[in-house]
């Protein structure tokens, strides 16, 4: 990869705002129906999904950053990233 080759990048919907990541960090977008939700961890940690026989953290960057845990709905999204 050369200095100028352009970064492909991905820009994940929140619900205030964006986030922008390079395309390589991103491995699958998964349906967000059957997370388990705990409010009480901390460092943006809001609870704990399976995906593919393992059980992986599931982190808010919006509670990382704000504090505040966003709503979740049947729209919900959840993104698995290396």
């Amino acid at each position: 990869m050369a200095i100028d080759d352009p970064i492909k990048c991905v820009i994940l919907p929140q619900f205030q705002g964006s986030l922008l990541l390079p395309r390589a960090s991103v491995v699958e977008v998964v349906d967000g129906r059957d997370l388990d939700i705990v409010v009480d961890l901390q460092g943006g940690v809001i609870g704990k999904m399976q995906w593919r026989g393992w059980t992986v953290p599931l982190v808010s960057f919006e509670a990382a950053s704000s504090g505040s845990i966003p709503k979740f709905n049947s729209e919900t999204k959840s993104v698995i990233l290396h």
